[in-house]
């Protein structure tokens, strides 16, 4: 049986296209594409540039749809793995840029500063200083001349919510609990603890999220460009550059009308995430919204699995046996809130459980 540490490291790698290329790796074969069709230049990614050769045919649909932005002589750079300089006004601490590929004669200069998205990608996924830093952008900068109390509200909740959902254990704790058949059930209760504190916070965002159609705009338009954050350096993308494995979709300028567009169609959640300090925090996330059977359960297992995923508790039979055990007999009354939460969907999912376990002539 796999554990779901290694089921999360596939979803993880969830191929884009035969061969197992990543999100980040399909940006690097479509700049060495772009450098070779253009400039016959195979660049220093030796990789990339062998993986451009099997699949010819898609990446010259993307150069074909990059070309017309491109001034004479321009190169294509990558620099989705970058840190940039902040504003002064940004008080979150993460630098990773938003441009992930450029068009320049030469490197770090550029006006047309590509971030590169697939249906159903991420645009946001931050602990609570950047988050808070987003929700304060929006707020003081994008909304000023129209302030909202309501949303004042929600940055303090969303300061208070995620300072306060932490596990009281560590990750290696987690580990060695989850390892130890009598101390299982510590794992599961307090991830449902946490989950419920998770599902109040999330309550709260998606309900002021869904209210204001001008806070979804400028919260999406920062997301996606990073204006307020790098303030005009190159880390902040200009251009959303929309493609697959069999593909150029299509390169917009990035502007609040489009983000607006964009907005209609965001999953926004709180996530459980592995915390610098050992334990396991909280992160806010938002999704593009997915459109295939497998984006869903993507999506579905990482939002809900992802403190059993950090706990590294091995998935087999015995363990399952375990559990339901410990369940069945100190939290009878919690079976009900576990079937809500997913678990028993996820485990039917992947073939390691019934469909039904009756109790007592109850059938859950």
């Amino acid at each position: 049986m796999k554990s779901f540490d290694q089921l999360r490291e596939e979803l993880d790698k969830i191929p884009l296209i035969e061969g197992a290329i990543t999100a980040k790796q399909w940006e690097k074969v479509i700049v060495a594409a772009y450098n070779y069709i253009q400039y016959k230049d195979k660049g220093n990614d030796a990789a990339a540039y062998e993986l451009y050769k099997t699949v010819k045919k898609e990446c010259k649909s993307y150069v074909d749809g990059i070309a017309p932005y491109a001034s004479r002589g321009d190169k294509m750079w990558y620099c989705g793995e970058e840190m940039g300089t902040m504003s002064r006004n940004w008080t979150g601490t993460n630098g990773t840029l938003k441009t992930d590929m450029y068009l320049s004669r030469s490197r770090g200069n550029s006006k047309v500063k590509i971030s590169m998205k697939t249906p159903g990608a991420q645009i946001v996924s931050s602990e609570k200083n950047e988050t808070l830093a987003l929700l304060n952008a929006v707020n003081d900068v994008y909304m000023k001349g129209n302030p909202d109390p309501k949303l004042k509200n929600l940055i303090k909740e969303v300061g208070d919510g995620f300072g306060s959902i932490l596990t009281k254990f560590t990750t290696t704790e987690l580990k060695k609990l989850a390892k130890n058949p009598t101390r299982i059930i510590d794992v599961v209760m307090e991830y449902l603890e946490l989950n419920n504190l998770h599902s109040i916070l999330e309550g709260k965002i998606r309900s002021y999220f869904n209210s204001s159609t001008e806070f979804r705009k400028w919260f999406v338009y920062e997301a996606m460009s990073g204006h307020v954050k790098f303030a005009g350096g190159l880390g902040e993308a200009n251009y959303l550059l929309m493609g697959d494995a069999s593909g150029f979709i299509s390169m917009q300028k990035l502007v609040p009308t489009l983000a607006a567009k964009y907005a209609n169609g965001l999953t926004i959640g709180v996530r459980f995430i592995s915390h610098k300090r050992g334990r396991i925090s909280t992160s806010l996330r938002g999704d593009l919204r997915n459109s295939t059977v497998w984006d869903h359960a993507r999506l579905f297992l990482l939002s809900e699995m992802n403190f059993l995923t950090e706990s590294k508790m091995p998935l087999n039979e015995n363990v399952i046996a375990i559990l339901l055990r410990k369940l069945l007999s100190y939290i009878v009354e919690k079976i009900t809130q576990v079937v809500n939460l997913g678990i028993s969907a996820l485990l039917r999912f992947l073939g390691l459980a019934p469909a039904e376990v009756t109790v007592s002539g109850v059938t859950y």
